[in-house]
């Protein structure tokens, strides 16, 4: 059995409402002997809204091959960061890029300027990816990305499908990302931005997991927010230590520099170290040596307080603009 499917158009044409499209997509598959085998291709692909989001000249070339009776699976779990970092390679080259996209100013409703999320540097376009599919595994060894005046970039990220019948229990995955200078204060509404000085932030991380039915239960690996300004530290600080007496925000405001923040995850939980150097006031009321620890955190709380901080901002903004009768 094949299968040859493909659309697109030649020249930019309305398609729905004021959704207009140019260039081609398709797939050419074929399926043999408990084999299904082909290649997902997109060609100069680009789709706007006729205001401000815009797809702009999306390339891929994709072969996959899944084979039914392939029931081993990789021991993805056993990486280890070192190998990850040996094995990383600079030189195959993208099948997957899109040059740009903008949306829609996610601050400024008014404006009809588009807002610039990913876009090209130099001879890279905004995004770019190698991938492939073969022996049951989604392997993508080289992402880049840029946006927000810093730089994403994945290693290695490798995703297990196993074989039929397709189970999430059987699944499993590993990738690293690092994150480069980041500036989040560009998503933010003018006055919550000005409460910070410094608003990029610097990750590395590198994750694993399996069973994928408890998928969040099942991750291990570790985050090193290794550069970070002292407002987002703050917060970054109250995700591993809720603070409910407003004792962080002393000991931050008065008494330390966060310089690095490292956390642990295993066996469902977080485990936490956030180093720190003193200032003008830390032999008076910051915590004893240069580290905070926090153990066993169970990870769902700790996502649930992620949320809980990443609203801070939006939260008190939205208060500024109330007027004293609405408070």
């Amino acid at each position: 059995m094949t299968i040859n499917l493909s659309f697109g158009k030649k020249q930019r044409e309305k398609i729905f409402k004021n959704y207009y499209i140019v260039g081609k997509l398709g797939l050419q598959a074929g399926f043999k002997d408990d084999i299904a085998k082909g290649n997902l291709f997109i060609n100069q692909f680009s789709f706007d809204d006729d205001a401000t989001t815009k797809v702009k000249n999306v390339n891929m070339n994709f072969p996959f091959k899944y084979d039914l009776n392939l029931t081993r699976t990789l021991n993805l779990t056993a990486a280890n960061k070192e190998r990850i970092i040996k094995n990383y390679n600079f030189t195959e080259p993208f099948n997957f890029t899109m040059e740009s996209l903008s949306i829609a100013d996610p601050i400024n409703k008014t404006t009809k300027e588009p807002f610039m999320l990913i876009y090209p540097q130099g001879q890279y376009p905004g995004f770019g990816a190698t991938m492939s599919f073969k022996d049951n595994v989604f392997e993508l060894p080289n992402l880049h990305l840029f946006m927000l005046n810093g730089t994403i970039t994945g290693q290695d990220i490798l995703f297990n499908v196993g074989g039929a019948p397709i189970s999430t229990k059987k699944m499993e995955f590993t990738a690293t990302i690092q994150i480069k200078e980041l500036d989040f204060k560009q998503l933010m509404p003018p006055s919550a931005a000005a409460t910070i000085d410094y608003g990029a932030v610097s990750i590395d991380t590198f994750i694993v997991g399996k069973d994928l039915s408890q998928a969040i239960e099942n991750i291990q690996g570790y985050v090193s927010i290794y550069k970070i300004g002292n407002e987002f530290a703050k917060q970054g600080l109250k995700v591993v230590k809720p603070d409910s007496n407003g004792f962080t925000d002393l000991i931050v405001d008065s008494s330390i520099q966060v310089q690095k923040i490292d956390l642990d995850l295993r066996e469902g939980l977080v485990y936490s170290n956030v180093y720190f150097t003193r200032g003008i006031f830390g032999n008076i009321i910051s915590p004893k040596g240069n580290q905070i620890k926090q153990s066993r955190i169970p990870i769902t709380e700790f996502f649930n307080n992620v949320q809980k901080e990443r609203e801070v901002y939006r939260t008190s903004s939205d208060k500024k603009k109330k007027s004293p009768d609405e408070i």
